[in-house]
């Protein structure tokens, strides 16, 4: 069974949303092989807590991952 990845993320001040910074992070996270492709990432509200960023914006930031092939 693969483990459940943990992101790390600190929000950053500037005019992008937080669901786009947190899907560069996540990204980020995959590139330099913190996250390992074909472990599983957290559950919306596991990342939205982990993060501490609403359901909401977790959900955005699986989203975004999600529509650029990123994750499946």
């Amino acid at each position: 069974m693969e483990a459940m990845q943990t992101i790390t993320f600190r929000k950053r001040d500037d005019s992008e949303p937080i669901y786009k910074q947190l899907a560069s992070r996540i990204e980020e996270q995959l590139i330099r092989g913190e996250l390992v492709a074909g472990d599983r990432l957290p559950t919306t509200k596991s990342l939205a807590k982990m993060c501490e960023v609403s359901i909401q914006t977790a959900q955005n930031a699986l989203s975004e991952l999600g529509s650029r092939g990123i994750i499946q």
